[in-house]
């Protein structure tokens, strides 16, 4: 590793450490950026836009916990009136060993993942998950009771409308995420929100995954999924709406 990349590690795990430790003792918010321009929904996060959004601070936690993630990964959030954004660079030294996802809600770990986990009404026992492909598939998940027991807790019946685009190259695959805040239940107070967020990647071929915030080890796997343990942020200027006619025809087309 060579001494930038070292120096940049120490400063993003510092962070980590920070706002985690804010997460748990419940001083903090991570306060979500809102997007200051146009972007193409494209499936590439490299509009100026994006360039103010600073990348999620990811640790691997598969399956040696706590370390720098061997593969390069940038996982932004950001937002505007309509939709919540995830723009996702995940960087691959083996790229010809990238797996896809060939059907909605194919759910498995022989296949590559980015996604976010949302406890949308912060009630750190419910989340929502979406995940998908370098194939640009969709999967979205509902977990109740913190995910204490999958079998019982796992809904993967749970669908809603939101977009997603994925491209790939000889470096890796990106994607980017647009979940309109009319598919999600939330609550504003005078347009502030707070939810809980996670996020993660899976990389089939070496079985890492990196998470963002630091999830608890003595969860084992399936922790990145419970509600208690994501990192909670605050949304400003957003109001809580039904979702539309349009979204829902869409979706059942």
């Amino acid at each position: 590793m060579n001494l930038a990349r070292r120096l940049r590690f120490i400063v993003l795990l510092f962070i980590s450490f920070t706002v985690y430790h804010n997460h748990v003792s419940g001083q903090d918010r991570y306060v979500l950026s809102r997007l200051g321009g146009e972007i193409e929904f494209d499936g590439i996060s490299n509009e100026p836009a994006w360039d103010s959004i600073k990348p999620l601070p990811l640790i691997m936690f598969h399956p040696v916990y706590g370390v720098e993630p061997t593969e390069e990964t940038e996982i932004r959030i950001a937002y505007d009136n309509s939709y919540l954004y995830m723009g996702a660079i995940c960087r691959d030294s083996q790229p010809d060993k990238i797996k896809i996802q060939f059907r909605r809600d194919d759910w498995n770990y022989g296949v590559d993942w980015v996604g976010l986990i949302m406890d949308t009404f912060n009630d750190r026992e419910n989340t929502v998950v979406f995940a998908t492909s370098p194939s640009g598939g969709r999967t979205d998940v509902a977990f109740s009771n913190d995910a204490a027991n999958l079998m019982l807790d796992m809904n993967m019946s749970w669908n809603t409308y939101w977009d997603v685009k994925s491209k790939t190259d000889d470096t890796g695959w990106y994607a980017e995420m647009r979940i309109p805040f009319s598919s999600l239940r939330f609550k504003d107070s005078d347009g502030d929100v707070v939810m809980g967020l996670s996020a993660w990647r899976y990389i089939s071929n070496t079985s890492e995954s990196y998470v963002y915030p630091r999830v608890d080890i003595k969860h084992g796997f399936w922790g990145v999924f419970k509600a208690s343990q994501t990192q909670e942020i605050l949304i400003r200027g957003v109001e809580s709406k039904n979702p539309s006619i349009l979204h829902l025809t869409f979706w059942e087309v």
